[in-house]
């Protein structure tokens, strides 16, 4: 019988799975035949791994996985939160200077709310605060805001950022931003105070003899106010006469009209040259308002100087490069120039030096708008007015002449090559001989 030829069944076979493990290239190439189906498995087959440890595999890196994106997300949570903390100080920083030369009391958006009203003067916000007041009362609350609008045109002058804001109606950013800033202003308020609570009677304590009377304590205000004598007598206006007993018992009782609303203070007039018969006569031009605004605006940036000419390594030639380094950046970083007042002192940073000195003559121990007979918001209003609004020429000749007085003679910032004083006082070397000496006198010692 004829044997017939049988074509073999060739075909393109899928690699088997041990393949992948020991890959030959010239294996694609060639045709494999059909292997006959069997239930035993060949010694190239991949033995599969167990259902159980396959699953516990998958699941613990998933867990890992899981576990990374959370400390990924936690990290990214904390550098939101220290880039929001550091973007808020640095607001906070630009806000500290505001208190000092935009307004003392007022909360910026009353000002920015007192400015649209001026810019609106059609608009009928405000006028219900007019019914029922009388002329006294409208004037003074038309004195106020003026004072506001005042103050808000110093505020976008020295933050314009603030009606970029308001251009952009950004308002959540707006508010946060605003209420950032008054954080920043009312703690520089507070640390003015705080230091101002020390400096004022050491000032007292030499300039004035206090036999007979009870020496004035740095560390707190409990001994001052109407019932010391010369503290009471600073407070009280110059036409008034504080040495008449029954005056004084008065004014302690509260119960003299003469001291209310009466600003002309003997405190903010030189020592015994103050004429009642001429009140404008030496006003705002008194040693302690002059000590007081060096403090605040001018002492603060040459603090540093003073700590690092004291160091232990002065012989480290280093260390000497990096201390001037230093001393040049106090120099430049008084609390004026901080302020960006461009080498010109303001009447509001003369009343806020007002305000300083004579709330640190009463013995309230907490801030205040209000203690011993004196609003001090009217009284930093009425200060302002008489530089920022005057009403008639002779008013603005005499407001321009004060501030070029002050200008002169109190420069920006701490200068140099000072033959005879410490940088920190070379400004007072411009004063009347004798004036000049005693205030050296008392800055030497306090």
């Amino acid at each position: 019988m004829e044997t017939k030829y049988r074509r073999p069944n060739l075909f393109f076979q899928p690699p088997p799975p041990h393949f992948f493990n020991h890959h030959c290239p010239t294996y694609d190439m060639y045709a494999m035949p059909r292997s006959p189906t069997s239930s035993t498995p060949t010694s190239h087959s991949a033995s599969p791994l167990p259902q159980g440890n396959t699953e516990k595999s998958v699941l613990g890196a998933l867990e890992e996985k899981v576990s990374r994106l959370e400390q990924a997300l936690e990290a990214e949570k904390a550098r939101n939160k220290k880039r929001k903390r550091e973007n808020n100080d640095t607001v906070k920083c630009q806000g500290r200077p505001l208190r000092r030369i935009v307004h003392c009391f007022e909360p910026f958006l009353s000002l920015i709310a007192e400015a649209d009203r001026c810019l609106h003067p059609d608009s009928d916000s405000g006028d219900d605060e007019c019914d029922g007041l009388n002329d006294d009362k409208r004037v003074q609350l038309e004195r106020q805001r003026n004072c506001n609008y005042l103050a808000y045109k110093w505020l976008t002058r020295f933050r314009p950022h603030i009606t970029d804001l308001m251009a952009r109606r950004e308002i959540n950013g707006y508010l946060s931003y605003i209420a950032q800033l008054q954080q920043g202003a009312n703690a520089a308020r507070a640390d003015d105070n705080s230091r101002m609570i020390e400096e004022v009677p050491k000032w007292l304590n030499k300039m004035y003899s206090l036999d007979g009377h009870e020496a004035l304590v740095a560390s707190h205000r409990d001994n001052r106010s109407l019932q010391h004598d010369i503290c009471g007598m600073l407070l009280t206006p110059i036409d008034v006469d504080w040495d008449d007993t029954h005056v004084r018992q008065q004014i302690r009782e509260g119960r003299n009209k003469d001291v209310q609303g009466n600003f002309f203070l003997c405190c903010l007039y030189p020592l015994n040259k103050f004429d009642p018969a001429h009140l404008e006569k030496n006003f705002l031009k008194g040693e302690l308002l002059l000590l007081t605004y060096t403090a605040v605006f001018i002492t603060p940036g040459v603090e540093a100087e003073d700590h690092l000419s004291n160091d232990d390594d002065d012989n480290d030639s280093e260390g000497r490069l990096q201390k001037r380094r230093k001393v040049h950046k106090a120099r430049n970083n008084s609390v004026s120039a901080l302020c960006g007042l461009d080498g010109n002192i303001t009447g509001p940073a003369i009343a806020y030096s007002a305000v300083m000195l004579a709330f640190n003559l009463t013995d309230q121990s907490t801030w205040a708008e209000e203690h011993a007979g004196i609003d001090f918001v009217k009284f930093y209003n009425f200060l302002v007015d008489y530089f920022e609004a005057p009403r008639t020429e002779r008013q603005k000749a005499r407001a321009s002449s004060l501030l070029h007085w002050w200008n002169r003679l109190v420069p920006i910032a701490p200068e140099d090559n000072d033959p005879v004083l410490t940088v920190g006082q070379m400004h007072l070397s411009r004063l009347p001989t004798k004036r000049f000496l005693q205030l050296r006198d008392i800055l030497q010692e306090a």
